[in-house]
């Protein structure tokens, strides 16, 4: 004969099993017989109790789950979701309250893969009612991190451009005030707290171009504006990287970033490298107003010469009217100017040629000067514009004495 857990696990696995259990009356009936035995496990160590977490959506259901202290509430669905994560997957506001009165373990994990716990889910959804309720717990764990290494804030920074709803949910993760209940404490978040790639949330919200998160960020004080990916870029490098303009100018002028970040890596190398010209005249505004002269030369020298090797000529025009650039700065000895005119580009080498400090005899270390680099590379239409010019001393001679003819 039958046992009654078995009938029940029969209902349980046929396709109405949702309909079948709409009235409560049979799970009680069951469950009001000592002799059920609502945990035994099948030949696939599955119990009722943890089909019955699949349906946690059902509030009557779960009543009837409560009710009976020999459910475990712990039990986790096929997919392995407990029954706590599954009414605030669900937006079960009280089915969740009273799940954590009954004393469901607010931190519990998925079985498998991200590893949500039910704060984590009333933000990917999202929940911010269920969040209120969720943070007015002293036990739950505000910065669980999933398998890749991300916390739920970071998550709520994830989905913030497409949803602002989550926008409002990382507010409130952020939030700096007491909860407006009894048990109400502190939020503890850590804005600091990075992914398994060294991506903090203002370096996140940067990436999405969330701008008005990026203020909010600055403005909880105690963000770390420096912070470095594992790649060592900043949210200052990536903006300029993105020409993103507006948040550029939060993290410059609001958070005080940083542009001494030397590499390729550098917020100015960054901008110059993309072309963003309006972004790279931000910058060395900013060199100009904040920075001394050695630190300054030391910032823009290689995205200067970087422009003038690649021919880059509308962000190189902007390197050049700048006051604070000199336009003769070496790197190795070669001008921005030798450096154009080795590669050729006779935009620059105009441009160039068209400010009035360059030093248009300058040679390197072996007394090689601008004219002597357009004959050995054979860049003639280089060469011309340099001839045409009348600062240019074509009998110069190098180290060995050898003239441009030579």
């Amino acid at each position: 004969m039958e046992r009654p857990w078995e009938i029940l696990w029969v209902d349980f696995r046929r396709e109405r099993v949702e309909a079948a259990l709409q009235e409560a009356q049979w799970l009680k009936l069951l469950l009001d017989d000592p002799r059920v035995a609502p945990e035994l496990k099948d030949g696939c160590e599955w119990t009722p109790s943890r089909l019955l977490a699949s349906l946690a959506r059902n509030e009557s259901i779960v009543g009837e789950l409560l009710r009976n202290s020999r459910i475990v509430l712990e039990s986790k669905s096929v997919d392995g979701i407990t029954l706590l994560s599954w009414a605030v997957k669900c937006g079960k506001i009280d089915t969740m309250k009273h799940l954590l009165d009954a004393g469901a373990n607010i931190n519990a994990q998925d079985k498998e893969p991200p590893y949500c716990t039910p704060l984590w889910y009333a933000v990917q959804c999202p929940q911010k009612e269920i969040l209120k309720v969720l943070l007015c717990h002293d036990d739950v764990e505000v910065n669980m991190r999933d398998y890749s290494g991300l916390t739920p804030l970071h998550e709520a920074i994830q989905w913030g451009p497409w949803s602002p709803a989550h926008i409002a949910i990382a507010r409130m993760l952020l939030a700096d005030e007491r909860v407006d209940t009894s048990a109400g404490e502190r939020w503890n978040v850590d804005p600091n707290q990075t992914d398994k790639d060294g991506q903090s949330p203002l370096f996140l919200a940067t990436k999405h171009g969330v701008a008005h998160l990026v203020r909010y960020l600055i403005g909880c004080g105690d963000v770390k504006i420096e912070s470095q990916t594992h790649s060592w870029e900043t949210a200052l490098s990536l903006a300029c990287e993105r020409g993103s303009m507006e948040i550029a100018r939060l993290l410059l002028f609001e958070g005080r970033a940083s542009q001494c970040v030397l590499g390729s890596r550098s917020p100015l190398m960054a901008a110059t490298r993309n072309q963003h010209k309006d972004v790279v005249r931000l910058l060395l505004d900013d060199l100009n107003k904040n920075y001394a002269p050695l630190r300054r030369k030391l910032v823009y020298r290689a995205p200067f010469r970087r422009a003038a090797f690649e021919g880059y000529d509308d962000v190189l025009r902007v390197f050049l009217e700048c006051d604070g650039v000199d336009p003769n700065i070496a790197w190795q000895g070669l001008t921005p100017l030798m450096t154009a005119v080795r590669k050729g580009h006779e935009n620059s080498v105009s441009l160039l040629l068209g400010h009035n400090l360059t030093d248009v005899n300058r040679g390197d270390k072996h007394g090689f000067t601008a004219l002597m680099v357009a004959v050995v590379y054979k860049h003639l239409a280089a060469a011309k514009l340099l001839l045409g010019d009348p600062r240019v001393d074509p009998n110069q001679r190098d180290s060995w004495g050898r003239t441009p003819l030579f």
